[in-house]
């Protein structure tokens, strides 16, 4: 294999390059970023490799990404990327997100692999010890050390030919198709574009609180993000998660009692404050039904349940020597028994192993999940 030891930074060279990969069936690609006060991600260098070509591309210094973004959208090359959700959401400023990609984390996962790290991967099947001491290093630094572009460039050297390991095990237990499965997801969820209207999805306080209050938090978390966006500050900067639940518990009757929650001293209050105590004084709409549901939302019986599900799929999971996560974690299965049916088992690869299961076991425990008329309601602290 030929390896460019230096950072590409010529945007002629880059082009031809790209010309030498065009066409190529599997190309691994990575990403170093830097995203310490920032809302969104930096790109800084993109590291890429094919069977016969090993290069990096030093971000800041290319203006025109159509020649590589003609490559990655090939509709007969597939990007191999290892853990790939991160790479893509910073892929995805530049259009560079690859119209197919296989996911070589995922695939170790399905070959029951319980170390699933790229160095510990590339470790157990290749053999090879990587130095990882670059890690936290500043990839936004000019110029880039040797040590740094090394580790980088380790960093897709041994992709491809730990994938064809995998993906040769994968075809033998007859699971390739899942992988392709798992992966399409990845680009079909667009985890990488989050929309600022979704982003209350991963908020992790909200369980904690009452029906209203999961309102006002939610509309809070809407807010937070568009605001950190329009910015470019991180999310937590402008407002915490823990800042959120004390608002919506508390309300404020007041912008200086709002402003003392957040932190903000009294003689320097912004005005985005006031548009905060705004909205937690605005009445929510009534609903009977939770945003979020958690374990501790739930009653006895209920945890019964999930309990039972979950052992129920652990057999299933030990049987096929997978983790049990993949297939169903426990949050999955507390939504699964609170009547929502969006948990990833009830679609796909993971249908066709434990589908007749957990079919047979709603009808057992009267959970028709989302078709139940009246839907389990977790009891939620006062």
């Amino acid at each position: 294999m030929k390896e460019i030891n230096q950072p590409v930074t010529d945007l002629n060279t880059f082009v031809r390059l790209c010309e030498r990969i065009n066409g190529e069936q599997y190309l691994a690609v990575d990403t170093e970023f830097t995203r310490t006060n920032t809302y969104l991600p930096k790109l800084e260098l993109i590291q890429i490799a094919s069977v016969n070509l090993m290069f990096c591309v030093d971000v800041p210094c290319i203006s025109d990404w159509s020649s590589f973004r003609e490559v990655v959208k090939a509709s007969g090359t597939t990007a191999v990327l290892h853990s790939a959700n991160q790479d893509l959401e910073v892929l995805e400023q530049f259009d560079l997100v690859p119209s197919r990609i296989l996911d070589s984390q995922i695939a170790a996962q399905l070959c029951g692999a319980q170390k699933l790290s790229y160095k510990k991967l590339v470790e157990e099947y290749l053999g090879i010890e990587l130095i990882k001491d670059q890690t936290r290093s500043n990839w936004s630094k000019r110029p880039l050390s040797s040590e740094q572009i090394q580790y980088a460039l380790n960093d897709v050297r041994y992709v491809l030919p730990l994938f064809q390991i995998l993906r040769d095990q994968l075809q033998k237990m007859d699971r390739l198709s899942w992988l392709c499965e798992e992966s399409a997801r990845l680009l079909e969820q667009s985890d990488y574009s989050l929309s600022v209207d979704n982003a209350w999805k991963s908020f992790t306080g909200g369980a904690t609180l009452n029906l209203h209050d999961q309102q006002l938090a939610k509309q809070l978390l809407i807010w937070r993000e568009k605001r950190a966006k329009l910015v470019n500050r991180p999310r937590q900067w402008i407002m915490s998660d823990h800042q959120i639940v004390d608002l919506v518990r508390n309300k404020p009757h007041s912008v200086q009692l709002t402003a003392h929650l957040l932190g903000k001293k009294r003689h320097r209050i912004p005005n985005w404050v006031s548009g905060v105590h705004a909205m937690l004084r605005v009445e929510t709409p009534n609903t009977h039904l939770p945003i979020w549901i958690s374990w501790r939302s739930l009653n006895s019986d209920q945890k019964s349940q999930v309990s039972e599900l979950l052992d129920q799929i652990n057999l299933f999971a030990t049987e096929m020597e997978l983790p049990a996560s993949l297939l169903c974690t426990r949050q999955e299965a507390v939504e699964t028994v609170c009547g929502e049916c969006s948990a990833r088992m009830f679609s796909g690869w993971r249908w066709k192993i434990v589908g007749s299961m957990i079919e047979s076991w709603l009808e057992a425990n009267d959970l028709m999940c989302g078709y139940l008329p009246k839907p389990l309601v977790p009891e939620f602290p006062k």
